[in-house]
C-alpha cells in the first residue's frame, strides 16, 4: 500500500512539475510580448536588483514571521480546499502562476540586464526552489489525492478526513522547514548573486 502511495505522488509531482514548467513558458512569451510596451521602464528592473543587494540581512526572526503569515493563511486555504472538488483547479491554477511568474522574471532580468540579470533572478529564486519546492509538492500530492476521491464521489467517513490532516502535516512542516531555511540562507545567496551582477 505504501508503495502504491508513492506511485501515485511521483505521478502527481511529474504533473506539478509540468504544470509549473508549463507556466514558466507563458511567463516567457508574456514578456517578451509585454517588453516592447515597457522599455521606457528599462532600467526600473535593474535598480530594484541593486538596492535590495544594498540593503542590510533583514532579522530571520522577522522575516520568518513575514512569511509565515503570507504563507500560512494560502495553505490552510488549499488545506480546506482538498475536501472538495476545488482543490485540484486550484491547485493547477497555482501551479501555473508560480512556474508563470518565475517566467516572467527571468525573462525581464535577461532582457533588461542580460545574464547578470538572469543571474539575479536566479539568485532570489533558488532559496525558495532548494528549501520550500519539495515541502510544497508533497502537501499538494496530499491535498490533490484528497480533492481526486471528492471528485469522484467516493464515500468518506471521519476517519479519512483525520488521515488527511496526518497526511497534510509532514508535507506542511517540511514546507515551514524550508521557510526557515530560506530565511536563513536565502538572503545571503541573493547577496552573493547581487554582488556577481554588479562587479559584471
Amino acid at each position: 500500500m505504501i508503495r502504491q502511495a508513492i506511485s501515485r505522488f511521483v505521478t502527481y509531482w511529474r504533473a506539478f512539475f509540468l504544470l509549473l514548467l508549463l507556466g514558466f513558458v507563458f511567463g516567457i512569451v508574456f514578456a517578451n510580448l509585454s517588453w516592447r510596451y515597457r522599455m521606457q521602464e528599462g532600467g526600473l528592473f535593474s535598480m530594484a536588483l541593486l538596492e535590495s543587494g544594498a540593503k542590510p540581512v533583514p532579522d530571520f526572526r522577522d522575516y520568518f514571521v513575514y512569511l509565515f503569515r503570507r504563507r500560512a493563511g494560502t495553505g490552510l486555504l488549499i488545506g480546506a480546499l482538498g475536501v472538495t472538488m476545488l482543490g485540484i483547479p486550484v491547485i493547477m491554477a497555482g501551479l501555473l502562476w508560480l512556474g508563470f511568474l518565475a517566467g516572467a522574471l527571468c525573462t525581464m532580468g535577461i532582457l533588461q540586464s542580460g545574464l547578470a540579470g538572469f543571474a539575479a533572478v536566479l539568485g532570489a529564486l533558488l532559496p525558495q526552489i532548494l528549501f520550500c519546492l519539495p515541502g510544497l509538492f508533497l502537501f499538494l500530492a496530499v491535498v490533490y489525492r484528497m480533492s481526486e476521491r471528492s471528485r469522484k464521489r467516493e464515500r468518506m467517513e471521519w476517519r479519512d478526513y483525520g488521515s488527511y490532516l496526518l497526511w497534510c502535516i509532514p508535507g506542511a512542516i517540511l514546507f515551514f522547514l524550508g521557510t526557515a531555511g530560506e530565511c536563513a540562507l536565502g538572503p545571503e545567496i541573493l547577496r552573493i548573486f547581487i554582488g556577481f551582477v554588479t562587479k559584471n
